[in-house]
């Protein structure tokens, strides 16, 4: 396996690896979600919801578009 794609897949796994991630990782995959719905569901702040999500988004697990000042999320199954 090349250096890139096993750093990639490190990368993958250490962030599917906390609890609340493969919460959310659950609940999107059931459908669009805002951080205001997830912080709500998983009872959680904004903020900490926000800071998961980002690290996710970075990885390309999500996709997140601008509704007003809202964001909406979804799990991009291409990544998988």
């Amino acid at each position: 396996m090349a250096q890139e794609n096993f750093a990639q897949l490190l990368q993958f796994f250490k962030t599917l690896g906390h609890e609340t991630r493969l919460q959310i990782v659950g609940l999107l995959a059931n459908g669009e979600r805002s951080v205001g719905d997830l912080a709500e569901l998983l009872k959680l702040t904004e903020p900490t919801v926000s800071h998961h999500l980002a690290m996710m988004k970075e990885l390309g697990l999500l996709g997140v578009r601008a509704e007003g000042t809202t964001r909406i999320y979804w799990l991009d199954t291409t990544f998988l």
